[in-house]
C-alpha cells in the first residue's frame, strides 16, 4: 500500500513538473518589417520553419507558441529582398526588426485577356461605334450632336448655336434614347426646337448604337441609343486639369471650358465649368422674302440668333475592393434667341430694334436650365456583378414672345408664352451573371416617374404625370469563337395621366345653332395605360475582316403626352399640333 502511494506521489510530481515546464517553454516572436528609411512594409510574407505570417499595415508580424532554440526567419516577396536571419529563443520572448531592400525582378511574358470594347462591338449583333475623347477633340463642332453627325447614319436637328438633337437613320425625338451616366436624359424632347442640354466638354466617351436597343433602354430606343459615359477614373495619387479656349468667326463665338480632377487611394473627384457667348449668325445674303414681303438684314446678320450658355458639373467617387460608386451633379443653362421672323409677319409691327447689336437677345427667345444628379454604384460578388443607377432631373424651359392677339385670344400680359417644368426620378438595377459557360446573361429592371407642369398664356401640351417600369433578360451565347447568338425579351408597363386645361379667354362656340362664348377645353383629365412585350434574336458572324449581322425583333414605344393630348399653335414651327 505504501508503495502504491509513493508511485502516485511520484507520478503527480512528474505531471506538475511537465505542466510547469510546458508553460515556461511557450514563447513568442514579435517582429516588424521596414524599408531602409524605417517605413513599415505591408503585405510581406514572413516564414519561420513551416509557418507563415503576413505583415499588416504597420509592418507587424507575430509567431506564438515557440519552444527554445534557433529559428531561421525568411522574407518572401517579389518586390523586396532580405537575407535570412537566425535568432535564438532562450527562455524569453523575442522582438526583432527586419530591414529589407527593393529588388529588380524580370518576369516572363504575361498575357492579359479581357473583353475589350472593340471586341464586344464586333461580337454584338447590332451596329455600334465607340467614340473616345480624342475623336471628340479632333472633330468638335458647335454642339455634341453636331460632332456625332460625322458618323454614318447619324445626323442632327440644329436649333441655333449649341442647340441640337440627334437622329439615327432618320429617327429622332423620343425614338432615340440619350443616356448619360447610366440614366436616360429627360427634357422636353417632343419639340423640334428643343435642344439637348448636355455640355459636350463634360464627356469621357460615347457609344452610339444604331438600330433597336429597346431591350436594355426601354421603349424610347427604337431608333438607337446615344450612350454618354463620364471621363475615366483619375490615376492614383494624381492631380490634373485642362483649359479649352473657344472662338468662331461666323457668329463671333467666344468661350472657355476648364476642368480639374484628382485622386488619392480610394477617393476621387472631377469638376468642370463651361461658358459660351455668341452673336447673330452671318448669312450670304442681305435680305429675305417671306409672303411677298422683303426683310432687309443688317450686315448679313440673321437677326436675334445670339445666345449664351453656362454649364457646371462636379462628381466624386469611391473605389474599393468589391465596391465602386460615383455621384455626379450638373447644371446646364442656355438662353437662345429665335430668328426675329420666326413668327411670320409680326416683326413688321414690333418696336424692338433688332439691329442695334449683334450680341443681344431680344424677343422671341427661350431659356432652359437642366439640373441633374446621378449615382452609379457597382458591387462585385463572387459570381454576379450588381449595378444600381439612381437619377433625378429637373428641366425648366421658358419660351418668351411679344404679346400679340391671335384669333380669339386678346393681347396677353407679359412675355411668357409657355413654361414647362419637368421632374424625373429614375432607378435602374442590373445584374450580370458570370461562370455560366458560354453564356453572358444580364437581368435588369428599369423604372421612371415624370411630372411635367405647364405655365404661360400659350397652350400646346397639358400637364401630365408618367410612370414606366420594365424588366428584361438578355443573353449572349458564344456558339464558337466566330459565331454569336443574341436573344432577349422585355416587358414594359406605362401609365400616362394628363390634366385638364381650359383657355384663359373665351371663344365663340356653336351649340346647335346657338353661339355662346365659352372657355374652350383643350385637354381632358384622362389616364392612358400601355403594356407590351419586346423581343429580339440576333446573330453575329465574324470571318477575317468581314462582319455579318442579322437581327429580327419586335419593339414598341409608349406615346408622349404631346402625341396623346396636344391642341394648340406651335408658332416656332409654323403649325397647329393636335
Amino acid at each position: 500500500m505504501q508503495l502504491i502511494k509513493s508511485y502516485i506521489t511520484l507520478l503527480l510530481t512528474v505531471l506538475c513538473a511537465n505542466l510547469l515546464f510546458a508553460q515556461q517553454v511557450s514563447f513568442t516572436i514579435d517582429g516588424k518589417v521596414t524599408d531602409q528609411q524605417n517605413n513599415p512594409v505591408q503585405n510581406v510574407i514572413v516564414k519561420v520553419q513551416n509557418r507563415q505570417s503576413v505583415t499588416d499595415e504597420h509592418g507587424h508580424f507575430q509567431f506564438k507558441h515557440l519552444a527554445p532554440g534557433e529559428y531561421k526567419i525568411e522574407i518572401m516577396s517579389f518586390v523586396y529582398k532580405s537575407a535570412p536571419e537566425i535568432i535564438t529563443i532562450d527562455n524569453k520572448d523575442v522582438t526583432i526588426q527586419i530591414k529589407i531592400n527593393t529588388k529588380d525582378v524580370v518576369l516572363e511574358e504575361v498575357v492579359v485577356m479581357t473583353e475589350t470594347k472593340n471586341k464586344t462591338a464586333r461580337e454584338n449583333s447590332s451596329i455600334s461605334y465607340e467614340i473616345d475623347n480624342q475623336y471628340l477633340e479632333a472633330n468638335r463642332e458647335n454642339s455634341l450632336m453636331q460632332t456625332l453627325s460625322k458618323l454614318p447614319g447619324v445626323s442632327n436637328i440644329s436649333i441655333g448655336a449649341g442647340q441640337s438633337k440627334p437622329t439615327i437613320r432618320g429617327l429622332g425625338f423620343n425614338r432615340v434614347a440619350v443616356v448619360q451616366n447610366g440614366i436616360k436624359h429627360q427634357a422636353q424632347e417632343w419639340g423640334s426646337d428643343h435642344g439637348l442640354e448636355i455640355d459636350q466638354y463634360d464627356v469621357g466617351s460615347i457609344q452610339v448604337i444604331k438600330g433597336p436597343a429597346s431591350l436594355l433602354c426601354g421603349s424610347d430606343a427604337i431608333g438607337g441609343v446615344i450612350n454618354i459615359r463620364p471621363a475615366s477614373v483619375p490615376k492614383l495619387h494624381s492631380f490634373s486639369g485642362d483649359v479649352n479656349l473657344l472662338a468662331e468667326s461666323n457668329n463671333d463665338l467666344l468661350g472657355i471650358s476648364a476642368g480639374v480632377q484628382a485622386r488619392n487611394d480610394k477617393w476621387y473627384y472631377r469638376g468642370r465649368l463651361t461658358l459660351r457667348n455668341y452673336g447673330d449668325y452671318k448669312v450670304p445674303t442681305d435680305k429675305i422674302v417671306y409672303q411677298s414681303y422683303v426683310f432687309d438684314l443688317s450686315d448679313h446678320h440673321l437677326r436675334n440668333t445670339a445666345g449664351t450658355e453656362a454649364d457646371g458639373s462636379f462628381s466624386f467617387g469611391y473605389i474599393g475592393n468589391h465596391f465602386k460608386s460615383e455621384t455626379s451633379l450638373s447644371s446646364v443653362y442656355a438662353k437662345n434667341g429665335f430668328f426675329a421672323n420666326v413668327h411670320g409677319l409680326e416683326v413688321r409691327t414690333s418696336q424692338i430694334d433688332y439691329d442695334k447689336s449683334s450680341r443681344d437677345v431680344d424677343l422671341p427667345y427661350h431659356t432652359v436650365n437642366h439640373f441633374k444628379i446621378t449615382n452609379n454604384s457597382t458591387y462585385y460578388a463572387d459570381n454576379v456583378t450588381w449595378k444600381v443607377n439612381l437619377g433625378y432631373q429637373n428641366n425648366v424651359r421658358e419660351e418668351h414672345s411679344e404679346p400679340i392677339a391671335h384669333g380669339y385670344m386678346p393681347k396677353p400680359e407679359g412675355t411668357l408664352d409657355r413654361r414647362f417644368v419637368k421632374n424625373t426620378s429614375s432607378l435602374d438595377i442590373l445584374s450580370e451573371l458570370e461562370n455560366t459557360g458560354n453564356h453572358q446573361l444580364t437581368l435588369g429592371i428599369n423604372s421612371e416617374y415624370q411630372h411635367n407642369k405647364i405655365g404661360g398664356w400659350g397652350f400646346l401640351i397639358p400637364a401630365y404625370q408618367k410612370f414606366i417600369v420594365g424588366s428584361f433578360a438578355y443573353d449572349k451565347y458564344e456558339i464558337n469563337p466566330n459565331l454569336f447568338l443574341h436573344t432577349g425579351i422585355r416587358y414594359d408597363v406605362g401609365i400616362v395621366h394628363t390634366e385638364a386645361y381650359y383657355d384663359w379667354f373665351t371663344s365663340p362656340v356653336d351649340n346647335r345653332g346657338t353661339t355662346t362664348n365659352e372657355y374652350v377645353q383643350r385637354s381632358q383629365q384622362k389616364t392612358f395605360d400601355f403594356n407590351n412585350v419586346s423581343a429580339s434574336v440576333g446573330i453575329s458572324y465574324l470571318k477575317a475582316k468581314m462582319k455579318y449581322k442579322l437581327n429580327i425583333g419586335k419593339s414598341f414605344r409608349i406615346p408622349l403626352a404631346s402625341e396623346l393630348a396636344s391642341d394648340g399653335v406651335n408658332y416656332h414651327m409654323f403649325r397647329f399640333e393636335r
